[in-house]
């Protein structure tokens, strides 16, 4: 009479999913484990104590797999006994054993390899990880000496500055001698900013306004236009007059904006916005100051009064 077909066969689905070479392996290994077993029961049925001591030797049954299918492997055996008139012999047994450590070899190598990819994977993680710290140190250097060249460019120009108002100087001189007009000689570009500057720094403010002021309007060219600019929105923020800074800022934002003071002026209308109180406005200039100058000096401090102001707005 045949049995009613199980319950888990009719559920089981019609393609088994692809296994991996590994899991393979693995299933063959668990079949030849099985077959010992069934052997082993043949040995015992047939072939006396010298079978039943090697199948129950701790190297042969100590996997979980032999244990779970070592009672329905046995009746197979002993079923098996019946139609058999031999005996299985040693030779058979070795066969197996030759099988299973031809299967445990080919798991080892397959982890070794397994293992050695994983650590060439490792290996170029470390690489990479090593170059971006050597990118990283490379473009701090890169930044030190890019000022450096600023500071000798602005020096250069000035010099210049001073030069071309020194020539212009000497050839009012010649033409006054052939016309006999008389000229007033101008100071030199330096000479102005630097009384201005002087100024400046003892906490005269309305004197070095007037100075920086008088600089732009005789030298519009000049080297440090801009930096009189970003001095006079100082001294106007220092005297209260908020507006004034503002207009002074914003013209070294809308006529300079690449110039290497744009940045500096821009923080300076973040902080004046925080003293104000007007901490959205100021996250907003802080903000603007990490995406239009990522790299600049002053991206890493806008960066952390940014985090500031958004922490103390959502407490």
């Amino acid at each position: 009479m045949q049995s009613a077909p199980s319950t888990r066969a009719a559920t089981e689905p019609l393609h088994t999913p692809m296994e991996s070479p590994l899991s393979t392996a693995r299933r063959n290994l668990e079949g030849s484990l099985l077959a010992l077993v069934c052997i082993a029961s043949l040995v015992v049925a047939g072939c006396g104590p010298a079978a039943v001591a090697y199948c129950n030797s701790g190297d042969n049954c100590n996997s979980t797999v032999l244990h779970r299918s070592f009672s329905s492997a046995l009746v197979v055996g002993l079923v098996g006994v019946v139609g058999m008139s031999g005996c299985v012999t040693r030779e058979d047994i070795r066969g197996i054993q030759t099988d299973l450590y031809t299967i445990q070899k080919g798991i080892d190598t397959r982890l070794g390899t397994v293992k050695d990819q994983t650590d060439n994977v490792q290996t170029a993680q470390a690489d990479l990880s090593q170059e971006i710290r050597d990118l990283s140190a490379n473009l701090t250097g890169l930044r030190s000496e890019l000022n450096d060249y600023q500071q000798r460019i602005q020096q250069l120009s000035s010099r210049l500055d001073d030069l071309e108002t020194s020539l212009t100087a000497r050839m009012d001189t010649q033409i006054e001698l052939l016309s006999g007009s008389k000229f007033v000689e101008k100071p030199l570009p330096s000479t102005v900013f630097n009384l201005a500057n002087t100024d400046f720094v003892r906490g005269k403010y309305a004197e070095a306004v007037q100075g920086f002021r008088s600089y732009i309007k005789d030298f519009p060219k000049g080297d440090k236009v801009n930096e009189a600019r970003l001095k006079i929105g100082d001294s106007l923020a220092k005297q209260k007059d908020t507006d004034g800074a503002f207009a002074a800022y914003d013209e070294i934002l809308k006529d300079s904006s690449k110039d290497v003071l744009a940045p500096a002026a821009l923080m300076r209308k973040a902080a004046l916005y925080e003293t104000m109180g007007r901490k959205s406005a100021a996250k907003d200039a802080y903000m603007a100051v990490l995406k239009s100058y990522p790299v600049s000096n002053e991206a890493r401090t806008a960066q952390e009064r940014a985090r500031s102001l958004q922490a103390d707005s959502a407490q």
